[in-house]
């Protein structure tokens, strides 16, 4: 199953209130389902603008979304997502990692 291979066990889903999501709260994840129909969008739609913007990134770099080194990329634009700050300058962004050790 999709979910057992690539979420972890307790992980909260944010999700619309489609079907498709039912049912897997045995296996041992949370849900809070968004009724898009309704005009309910709360964070189900922060989320897909988040992967929305991952993706734009990812097919700019690279000119598709990459499933090779796709864990790598991901860790990558989730830090340049998280800490703009340390990516606008790379000296910055040196003495910080410098910084940590």
């Amino acid at each position: 199953m999709f979910l057992e291979a690539w979420v972890a066990r307790g992980s909260h889903r944010i999700t619309d209130a489609h079907a498709s999501y039912n049912g897997v709260e045995w296996l041992g994840y949370s849900r809070e389902a968004y009724n898009h129909s309704t005009g309910h969008f709360g964070m189900s739609n922060h989320i897909e603008c988040i992967w929305s913007a991952m993706k734009r990134h990812l097919r700019k770099r690279s000119g598709c979304v990459p499933t090779r080194h796709l864990a790598s990329f991901l860790r990558e634009w989730e830090a340049r997502h998280n800490q703009q700050e340390l990516f606008e300058f790379p000296l910055a962004y040196l003495r910080a990692m410098v910084a940590t050790d």
